[in-house]
């Protein structure tokens, strides 16, 4: 805008001096800069054709606070070099829609490429969507510019949150077999493979039950207490209501995947198997994600960026149960938005969000 406004300025005084002196060679020189209008149009719209630009992101994954670089390549397909192509790429946050743009300019001699570079700090938590938003050609004189006619691209990256290892601590007495099952060492089942404990006959036995070996040798009916199959399973489910008059933040989506970043990557670093399950509002389903490893649990974080805050309540646990039935509910915990834990139907522990690499580190998790 400002060269066009200089240039209009020296076309009207190039104008202004033709009308008042009779001179041939002002008249000729206000001839040449109106005629170099169209052809700078042109020039434009040459360059604009013949720009091509690519999208490069050579880390997928950062961490909350550090800077990432952003690479577009630019390829000038004429025989003419472009001396100023602007850029801008912008950023948005897919779960809170934040968005923030950054430009430059970089200049491509002809037939040739040249990668223009942007490094951006990653401030807050989510899957962020870098995109090339505008890529333009310009005339030497920057008067015209044109849109390049290549199609855009867009890429991803992850921004991590901060990972605190905390203390995990099994309650839960399980004991394996030979072919790497699990079993309870507490409490009886229906598993006929694996003998829990023998005991006296007792009144409503079935004979399929007695040992008759062992009966043959004491002279009493003695019984066998088949053992309970259990999983070393965890059901993480996660509450992502927001109430109506609440605010939601992008700090508080910070405070809350930092939870359960440490929570998962604590528990798959101990060989706890375990599953977060959440409900997805867009789709209207139930969603969940297998976790048993640290790539695992950065997966799992990805797709819960992918989702959306909801301000109707829903009953995870129940529709959970309901759809695939109820099975190692003393292992079932709840993390909501807000940073509280429940386990049994209690809150066990309220992550403090001005405090929570303190709360995270002292704090252990026993189940």
């Amino acid at each position: 805008m400002r060269n066009k406004k200089i240039y209009g300025g020296i076309l009207f005084v190039t104008l202004v001096i033709a009308l008042f002196w009779e001179s041939a060679l002002i008249r000729t020189l206000f001839a040449y800069e109106v005629l170099m209008l169209p052809l700078l149009f042109l020039q434009a719209e040459y360059f604009a054709r013949n720009l091509e630009s690519r999208l490069h992101v050579p880390v997928r994954y950062v961490q909350k606070g550090q800077e990432f670089a952003v690479e577009v390549e630019l390829e000038n397909h004429s025989f003419m070099p472009m001396e100023s192509i602007p850029v801008e790429i912008s950023c948005e946050n897919e779960f809170t829609k934040s968005r923030f743009s950054a430009k430059d300019t970089a200049m491509a001699e002809a037939r040739k490429k040249v990668r223009l570079q942007f490094f951006l700090e990653a401030k807050y938590c989510g899957r962020v969507k870098v995109s090339v938003e505008k890529v333009k050609a310009q005339d030497y004189l920057r008067l015209f510019s044109r849109g390049s006619e290549k199609k855009y691209q867009s890429e991803e990256v992850m921004v991590l949150p901060m990972i605190h290892k905390i203390p995990v601590q099994q309650s839960f007495q399980l004991e394996e077999n030979l072919e790497g099952q699990l079993f309870s060492k507490s409490r009886t089942g229906e598993d006929t493979s694996e003998v829990f404990d023998i005991r006296e006959y007792r009144s409503g036995d079935t004979s399929h039950r007695i040992h008759w070996k062992l009966s043959a040798k004491t002279d009493d009916f003695m019984v066998k207490e088949y053992s309970l199959p259990m999983e070393r399973t965890v059901l993480l489910f996660l509450d992502l209501h927001i109430g109506k008059e609440e605010k939601f933040t992008q700090q508080k989506l910070d405070h809350f995947l930092e939870i359960l970043a440490s929570l998962s990557w604590s528990m798959q670093e101990q060989n706890w198997h375990h599953k977060v399950i959440w409900w997805d509002e867009q789709n209207q389903m139930l969603k969940e994600a297998d976790v048993s490893s640290e790539e695992e649990t950065f997966r799992m974080l990805e797709q819960i960026c992918s989702s959306r805050v909801y301000s109707k309540a829903y009953e995870i646990q129940e529709l959970y149960f309901r759809q695939f039935g109820e099975r190692t509910e003393e292992l079932g915990i709840q993390l909501d938005i807000s940073g509280k834990l429940y386990h049994g139907g209690r809150c066990i522990k309220v992550f403090r969000q001005e405090k929570l690499e303190e709360d995270l580190m002292e704090w252990e998790l026993e189940l």
